[in-house]
């Protein structure tokens, strides 16, 4: 006969409490990110504070009333974007005198240009999408890339290169020909080829391509990319004799405090038996308990923070005074085993974090590499392979550019074993070009 019953069962349950996630979400945040956080937390709750620095001994306390006037922000300055490429081409189409349908199936061409200034799509499909004739879009077209930049809206480099020929008057001598049907041998520096082809001496051909390698392979380029990336710090580090200095960043370290004022007054009226008065209280007690929770939240990611990067610096000692080629093979659990802690926590602390050296401002994510085998038996990093990768590229001779094997043969000889597949895969994430299109052309 089944029946009920009471037992008692012990068992294990990992619970993401409300607290632990925003204690998380504030370890991942960079320094601008975390001050932003906090000002909407002191905006919301009228029993948080920031105390603001100032450079000095003393220190303004500023409560949710005046949070819009907490903390200097550097990117205030920060340069603002231009105009884009797209908004750029719509103004000039404008003051063109078109016809509705090319005027509609100009501005449909324009929103398909990429960031350098190509078209991404079709004619066909262009027809297909908005119903019009093939002549109708290449009269859309046609008036696309007559605007500026020359060049804009081709379809590939040749027919890119083309359009800045036609609308130059002073173009050299061939370069309309050698673009159009020689674009492949000049690239490879067939001189001799070209030349018979076209029935031009050596040095005329030279002066052409010359002409050509001052074109513009990226027109849109000119237009709405000058945006530079600003970045603020969450440390900087100085190199000193007797080891280093880290100094954590105000952004990163924001001094929040409970307002004295609401904590009084909410312990006088605890004794309070007034329902109003009661229920005021409750409100801020329960107001008091999220700022305390916010408060330790953000030192306990400062703490976290400065503990992974001393982690770091003592990892990569080296790189202080080396540079990139001091870097050494690194990995999350090689920081978490060194602290002690999960290697999560470890990758939550450095995301978005960045950290102003000797040498320039750098991701904590950089520090982190793979190892590349030496003939001593120890690894070396990647981002220091890197680094002599360039650095043989940039000493080879030019006329006889290095290829990707000659240049594993030349760190294999410097005691780092590397193939040739994975030094042309550093040398593609540089963004090197392979030899034959390093080799000057004479």
């Amino acid at each position: 006969m089944l029946g009920y019953q009471l037992v008692q069962d012990q068992r294990l349950k990992l619970a993401m409490t409300p607290e632990l996630q925003q204690s998380m979400h504030i370890l991942t945040l960079s320094g601008q990110e975390l001050m932003q956080y906090v000002q909407e937390q002191v905006m919301q709750n009228p029993v948080l504070e920031l105390e603001e620095h100032r450079g000095s001994r003393h220190s303004r306390t500023i409560g949710s009333t005046h949070a819009r006037r907490m903390a200097y922000d550097p990117l205030w300055h920060a340069q603002a974007a231009s105009e884009s490429l797209e908004q750029s081409v719509l103004s000039q189409l404008r003051l063109l005198e078109l016809t509705p349908d090319v005027r509609r199936t100009a501005v449909f061409l324009t929103g398909n240009l990429n960031e350098d200034g190509y078209l991404d799509i079709d004619l066909a499909d262009v027809c297909s999408v908005l119903d019009v004739s093939i002549s109708l879009a290449e009269e859309a077209l046609r008036q696309v890339q007559s605007v500026e930049p020359s060049g804009i809206g081709g379809r590939d480099l040749r027919e890119c290169l083309l359009l800045q020929i036609e609308r130059d008057p002073s173009s050299a001598r061939g370069a309309r020909e050698i673009v159009a049907h020689y674009l492949e041998d000049l690239a490879h520096g067939q001189w001799g080829a070209i030349a018979s082809s076209l029935r031009m001496s050596k040095a005329q051909v030279k002066a052409a391509a010359q002409y050509i390698q001052r074109l513009q392979p990226r027109p849109g380029q000119s237009i709405g990319t000058s945006i530079v990336p600003y970045v603020v710090p969450d440390a900087m580090v100085e190199l000193k004799t007797e080891g280093y200095t880290l100094h954590m960043h105000p952004f990163s370290s924001p001094r929040l405090v409970v307002s004295e004022l609401y904590h009084r007054w909410a312990e006088n009226q605890g004794s309070a038996v007034v329902s109003e008065l009661s229920d005021a209280s409750a409100f801020l007690q329960a107001r008091i308990k999220s700022a305390t929770w916010v408060i330790r939240c953000v030192a306990l990611r400062r703490q976290t923070l400065q503990q992974v990067m001393h982690a770091i610096l003592e990892e990569q000692i080296d790189f202080l005074s080396a540079g990139v080629k001091g870097i050494r093979p690194m990995t999350l659990a090689v920081v978490a085993s060194r602290l002690g802690i999960h290697e999560s926590t470890v990758s939550r602390a450095v995301n978005g974090k960045h950290l102003q050296t000797p040498h320039g401002v750098f991701p904590l994510k950089y520090f982190f590499s793979s190892g590349l085998p030496t003939r001593e038996g120890m690894d070396t990093s990647a981002q220091a392979v890197k680094a002599r990768i360039r650095a043989i590229i940039a000493e080879e001779n030019k006329d006889r550019p290095l290829s990707d094997q000659h240049i594993a043969d030349l760190l294999t000889k410097e005691g780092i074993q590397i193939s040739r597949r994975t030094v042309a895969k550093y040398r593609d994430g540089m963004q090197l070009l392979a030899a034959g299109y390093r080799k000057a052309k004479m």
